[in-house]
């Protein structure tokens, strides 16, 4: 909606302006450029409060533009950003009088009158605190201001008086109740101009006066409301729902090609008649299983028919003989299993007949030898008796290896049949599964596509996200997507997608056709004609159509029929409407009615009550000849009402309207809200340990026991042992090996017993020598041997005199 757009760029241009103002310098900041902020301030206020009174008559007071109050917080902007723009252009005439006067002059302040104080809150001393005295702005406008509020005051009381003369429930003609509005719209467009210039001088200062223009305004809307609703409007307007308007269509061409299902299907009936024939020697085996073949596979060509639909010649299936590869089979069972095949046969035959040669060979021999050898007789005699008898028996084998091979081929032959059979209904099983899945799935297609809704299987969401990134990009500008954002509401344009399609030979075709909108947006609406009674007739306009749609600007229409509105498609709470009809222009409604010679064609019937269902939920549009006595019932509650002319009623839930001839059940919105949280206990700690934080000092423990000393110590140990253990690694020239220690051992071991030995020696030497003198004095006798006691003495006496000696 434009206008809604309109209002939300006001906000965002004030916003700016203001935040430019805030970024410029003192340098930029003179009296001029203050007028222009203030001046463009002003014509952004006043166009959005026009606009907001469009709105008023527009929207509903549900909307989200009213609940969000942007017209109180953009009023409360406006006057922020006013009183600043005054503040500081009054600073700057200040300073540029000062200027014109020399810096030494002072600007005095204007006395000015005191008005008596009015309701609206003037400058009098009776009502200091709703004083219309600012501050900020320019000396000597009091007097003007108050002028101008006792002026509004004068208008607000002409215009009570001018509501207070119109009776809306008396008014009957339509020159009645257009005199009575345009009277009002006078009245009211006095205070409204008048409104805007205090507006601009008080910056919502006076909030008396504030409050005061608020309910004026609020009861210009309801009795301008309560006359457009009454019977001088003639139509009544009942809102069914929004519109977007289908301009144009976006095709999309899918196309599934059938040739690799054609060709399953035939390779499937090959395989279902090769396997017949392998039937042929396998009855008991392989009925049931041809059986469930033969019905599948005429479930296949039943539902190839529905999709061919007798468009195309009936395919004549190509037969393919199989050949059965026994012998290629037989060697490899033979390589796995040991299993005997044709090679060993055939060897075997050799085998055998080779043999019975070389013994005809031999008896020939022995019939020849035996007319030359007479005297061998008796030895070949016995010889051709035992080998007769080794002939029997090795033909009785032979014949009884021959009917083994026999059996063994059969055999052979038998496996290799259930093998090839088994093989072969285990493939044609999984092909039909699969061309049963492709049937399926097609047939779920057309079918969705039939019942107007679009299977995933044709269009995947990843495809359609980048067929519309396309065609978005090649849009004109007058047309728009159906969706406002491909990604969140992807899920959405499913339901906006129509589909048809062809089966052919060879290619099935899906045309999908993607609504473009225009940018525009409209309204659908049923028009009620609503009746005027006269003289114990109704009067009624005929109209050119039961519904339009209307744009949101209000200045153009498309009639529609209900057939029209049926076939639009439907998301959400919008609609999507095809229409090749003319857009209308609008003119004050009068082209909405069929003209005849002197206005709108009527129809004179007699007057009957009527009840007229509105869209709005349990709301009815009533029409009373002369005076409708209705109750509502509510719970246990009744009361009686009396409904004169024409109206809108509202229903609410738990009531019912009762009259003489019928009885209005109301539509039940049954609803019930689950909360569902765990039951959890999140414990709470008081505020007041976050306050306090007392922190307990830090000592060493004396007391510690002696298992913490020893701990202690160990610890230390090891932390030393690492220390020296990180030296030696980093040591380069540290040897590991301990050779050396071994050597050293041996070294001082040896020397150890070396001195052993040199000193036993010498004890021994020293105690078996005999002295020089009593070998010279004595040489006849042998002397016994001295003690070692007086060889010790001896010693000590030689020493003695050896020590005296030296001395002299």
């Amino acid at each position: 909606m434009e206008t809604l757009n309109r209002q939300a760029t006001i906000q965002e241009e004030m916003e700016r302006q203001f935040t430019n103002f805030k970024k410029d310098g003192k340098d930029r900041k003179t009296v001029e450029y203050m007028k222009k902020r203030i001046e463009a301030l002003d014509q952004y206020w006043i166009e959005f409060r026009k606009n907001h009174d469009v709105l008023l008559n527009v929207l509903a007071s549900e909307h989200d533009y009213f609940i969000a109050n942007n017209l109180e917080r953009t009023r409360d902007f406006y006057y922020k950003a006013r009183t600043e723009y005054q503040t500081t252009l009054a600073e700057l005439e200040k300073a540029s009088a000062r200027a014109q006067q020399g810096g030494t002059g002072n600007i005095g302040e204007a006395k000015h009158e005191q008005g008596a104080g009015t309701h609206l809150g003037t400058t009098g001393n009776q009502q200091p605190s709703t004083s219309t005295h600012n501050p900020n702005l320019p000396q000597g406008n009091n007097t003007k201001i108050d002028e101008m509020l006792r002026k509004q005051s004068s208008n607000f009381r002409a215009f009570l008086r001018t509501l207070e003369s119109i009776d809306v429930e008396e008014l009957k003609e339509k020159w009645e109740y257009e005199d009575a509005l345009t009277s009002v719209k006078a009245r009211w467009k006095i205070v409204d101009n008048l409104h805007w210039e205090l507006d601009s001088q008080l910056m919502g200062s006076n909030t008396e006066y504030e409050e005061t223009f608020t309910q004026y305004e609020r009861k210009y809307n309801d009795i301008k409301k309560a006359i457009n609703s009454k019977e001088n409007q003639g139509l009544y307007f009942d809102k069914v729902s929004n519109m977007n308007l289908i301009k144009d269509e976006w095709k999309i061409v899918v196309f599934y090609e059938m040739k690799p299902y054609w060709q399953g299907t035939e390779a499937l009936i090959a395989y279902t008649t090769s396997l017949e024939q392998i039937c042929s020697h396998i009855h008991e085996q392989c009925n049931s299983i041809l059986l469930q073949l033969r019905h599948g596979v005429t479930e296949l060509e039943y539902y190839n028919q529905l999709f061919l639909t007798n468009q195309f010649r009936e395919r004549e299936p190509r037969q393919r003989v199989r050949r059965g590869l026994i012998n290629a089979i037989g060697n490899i069972a033979d390589d796995l299993f040991g299993v005997l095949d044709e090679r060993f046969a055939q060897q075997y035959k050799r085998d055998i007949s080779l043999i019975q040669a070389n013994q005809k060979h031999i008896t020939s021999l022995w019939k020849n030898q035996t007319s030359l050898i007479e005297a061998e007789n008796n030895l070949l005699k016995r010889a051709e008796i035992a080998m007769n008898q080794q002939h029997k028996i090795l033909n009785q084998h032979l014949v009884a290896l021959e009917k083994a091979t026999n059996t063994l081929k059969e055999d052979v032959q038998r496996n290799m049949v259930l093998n090839n059979f088994a093989i072969g209904a285990i493939i044609a099983s999984n092909m039909m599964n699969n061309l049963r899945t492709m049937q399926n799935t097609l047939l779920d297609t057309i079918t969705d596509i039939y019942h107007g809704r679009i299977s995933l299987h044709l269009l995947t969401p990843a495809q359609i996200s980048d067929e519309l990134s396309t065609i978005s990009s090649q849009l004109s500008k007058d047309v728009a997507l159906p969706i406002d954002n491909v990604h969140s509401d992807l899920s959405k344009i499913y339901d906006l997608l129509t589909v048809k399609t062809r089966m052919l030979e060879d290619y099935v075709m899906f045309e999908i056709r993607l609504p473009l909108i225009s940018r525009d947006k409209f309204e659908i609406f049923k028009v009620v004609p609503i009746p005027k009674y006269q003289d114990g007739n109704m009067i009624t306009l005929v109209l050119v159509s039961d519904y339009i749609s209307i744009n949101i600007r209000k200045d153009s229409y498309i009639s529609m029929t209900e057939n029209d509105i049926k076939q639009c498609l439907v998301l959400s709470t919008t609609y999507y409407c095809h229409s090749r009809k003319p857009e209308y222009q609008m003119k004050e409604g009068d082209n909405l009615c069929q003209m005849g010679t002197s206005g709108c064609k009527t129809i004179i019937e007699p007057c009957s009550n009527h009840w007229i269902e509105s869209y709005a939920i349990n709301t009815y549009l009533y029409f009373c000849c002369n005076v409708c006595n209705v109750r509502t019932i509510c719970t246990e509650d009744m009361k009686a009402h009396q409904l004169k002319g024409a109206g809108l009623i509202n229903i609410g839930q738990g009531c019912l309207l009762r009259t003489d001839k019928l009885t209005i059940y109301p539509y039940k919105v049954h609803s019930s809200e689950i909360k569902i949280s765990p039951d959890l206990y999140a414990p709470t700690i008081a505020p007041i340990n976050d306050v306090i934080n007392i922190t307990l000092p830090q000592w060493s423990d004396g007391n510690k026991s002696y298992l913490d000393q020893d701990t202690e110590q160990i610890g230390n140990r090891i932390h030393t042992l690492m220390q020296e253990e990180q030296v030696l690694a980093e040591a380069d020239d540290v040897s590991y090996h301990d050779i050396h220690h071994y050597v050293m051992i041996y070294i001082i071991i040896g020397i150890i017993a070396i001195t052993g030995v040199i000193f036993v020696i010498r004890r021994v030497h020293c105690r078996w020598q005999v002295p020089q003198v009593a070998v010279e004095a004595d040489s006849s006798t042998t002397p016994p041997l001295p003690s070692m006691r007086r060889l010790a003495t001896i010693r000590r006496q030689d020493q003695s005199e050896r020590i005296e000696m030296q001395a002299s």
